[in-house]
């Protein structure tokens, strides 16, 4: 907070300029991305930042907010850009060696947080996610499910902080309307089957043995139209993760604070398919 405090002191150029530290002097590579977010600012500092940017936002947005939001929205344009529109459904073995490189892994992890600050400040100031930024957001929110997916079957990378910073970052998304409105669109299906795989996939590791309350019959597969198997899939698993979520309750070795996520989260994931 105290550097947030610092920063509020100084104008909109100076405090970008810190926010976004080494951005400028690096090329537009994954490896300039890996060398940024390894050096960066503390993702802590973007937060508080983006929260007291936001306190001070009168009739107009403060410097310090402005800068903070530029931060955090260039650093997810720089990183999706450099991230192949991969779903696990269709290339897993690309994600996961994706996802195994260590520093875009923590460019992963560190970013989620501020994205998440940023989208829950939305509401208090009344405003939206601008135009050139709605498609970086959803595509990192995939990317977001897409690591809960990877962590759950990577117990050397597991980390229940960041497990929550994911499911975090994928709530906010599913809870802004502009952003699940795109999310939701016929030509992004495969994005809305890449979260209901991943939350399904955690929730069945998380219950072990027991099986879902709520169990749906499959229709012949050759009955569907030509590439909508992954959609009906994705139906049937929110399907059961909603019934699911009646019983969650009797689950008490799950901890709260992931389990409330998951319940939001799951609910984002419903309005999708209706």
């Amino acid at each position: 907070m105290e550097c947030s405090q610092l920063l509020a002191n100084l104008g909109y150029e100076d405090a970008q300029a810190i926010l976004q530290l080494k951005v400028a002097a690096l090329g537009p590579t994954l490896e300039a991305t890996r060398v940024l977010w390894t050096q960066d600012v503390s993702p802590a500092i973007v937060c508080a930042s983006l929260r007291l940017g936001a306190q001070r936002c009168g009739t107009a947005e403060s410097a310090l907010y402005r800068a903070a939001r530029s931060s955090v929205l260039s650093r997810l344009r720089r990183l999706v850009a450099q991230v192949p529109q991969l779903a696990a459904a269709e290339c897993p073995r690309d994600l996961a060696a994706l996802l195994a490189d260590g520093p875009l892994w923590d460019a992963v992890g560190r970013l989620a947080p501020p994205t998440a600050a940023y989208l829950e400040g939305l509401t208090s100031l009344a405003a939206d996610v601008p135009m050139d930024g709605l498609e970086d957001l959803v595509r990192f929110a995939v990317l977001c499910a897409e690591a809960i997916r990877w962590t759950t079957d990577s117990p050397e990378r597991f980390s229940c902080s960041q497990l929550e910073a994911f499911l975090r970052a994928l709530d906010c998304v599913l809870s802004c309307p502009s952003l699940a409105s795109l999310m939701g669109l016929p030509e992004h299906a495969s994005w809305v089957c890449s979260v209901a795989a991943a939350i399904y996939h955690l929730v069945s590791q998380l219950k072990g043995w027991r099986s879902f309350p709520v169990a749906l019959q499959e229709p012949p597969a050759d009955s569907l139209a030509a590439g909508r198997a992954p959609v009906r899939e994705a139906c049937v698993q929110v399907a059961e993760l909603v019934g699911w979520l009646e019983h969650a309750g009797r689950e008490p070795h799950i901890p709260t604070f992931i389990r409330t996520m998951l319940h939001r989260v799951i609910t984002g994931a419903s309005f999708l398919l209706t």
